[in-house]
């Protein structure tokens, strides 16, 4: 099997055809045997990730192995597949969501970055994660906190009413260092509150320090539709300045009293 994975790193053309004989291998008692069969349709799935399609069942039975390297390259053939046909990796998504709480970096990254791509296609299939993915935005890995961020706010667009909930949860991710966690966080609410005007009523400076971002358009668009939500359920009286109350203020007497300007134009020429 070692040979065979290092013929697939430079020549996985040649190994391809013999898919189906190195996933057999998972079953093998060896964790050697089982670690290099899992390496090697991995290097296959980068560059034919249909060929492990038929074998996927079969790949996502490695998810829970104790050998950290198996868990994470059967979680990254499953993110290759998701990139390319997320309908195939679908069915796993509970697999999948388990390894989000896995002790390896990387296994929770590619675990997530599955979870995104088949959210993009299929976020109803997500909803019941809703929770777990929240969990995920407070996450120690910086890629993980990314991509959990973004999930919720394709969610937020989709099912702005599960999100709703968990508001406070993503307005504190506007502290964050990361822009992307930051826009994501903007673009959830910005969902949320299109949706929920009346309770984001207060927000109204919020979003308008958003909308006038310069340089940001990607806070721009979603808090300027928001915005206009808001104002268009619950309109602001509009200030008007001191100085231009007393000028409305001075015509209301002249309209009263048309003496009154010509007593202060004279007023004016003796001064």
């Amino acid at each position: 099997m070692i040979i065979l994975n290092l013929v697939a790193d430079e020549y996985p053309e040649t190994i391809k055809p013999h898919t189906k004989q190195i996933t057999k291998q998972l079953d093998h008692r060896e964790i050697e045997v089982r670690k290099h069969s899992i390496l090697t349709l991995g290097t296959i799935a980068k560059e034919h990730p249909e060929t492990i399609k038929p074998h996927i069942k079969k790949v996502v039975s490695q998810i829970n192995d104790p050998d950290i390297w198996i868990r994470l390259n059967t979680t990254l053939i499953l993110l290759l597949l998701a990139k390319k046909n997320p309908e195939s990796v679908k069915p796993y998504t509970s697999e999948v969501i388990g390894r989000l709480r896995d002790k390896d970096d990387g296994v929770r990254r590619y675990s997530i970055l599955t979870i995104g791509w088949i959210a993009r296609k299929h976020p109803k299939e997500i909803t019941p994660y809703t929770k777990e993915i929240v969990e995920k935005t407070s996450d120690e890995d910086s890629w993980v906190e990314t991509v959990a961020i973004k999930i919720l706010s394709v969610l937020a667009i989709a099912f702005p009413d599960l999100i709703k909930p968990y508001t406070t949860q993503i307005e504190r991710k506007i502290q964050s260092d990361n822009i992307w966690v930051r826009v994501k966080a903007v673009e959830a609410l910005a969902s949320i509150a299109k949706e929920y005007p009346s309770e984001f009523k207060n927000k109204i400076s919020f979003f308008e320090k958003y909308a006038d971002k310069k340089g940001e358009y990607l806070y721009q668009i979603k808090s300027s539709e928001a915005l206009k939500q808001i104002k268009k359920t619950h309109p602001t009286e509009e200030t008007i300045p001191p100085e231009k109350i007393e000028t409305q203020e001075i015509k209301q007497e002249d309209k009263e009293n048309p003496k009154n300007q010509e007593n202060r134009e004279n007023k004016k020429q003796n001064n």
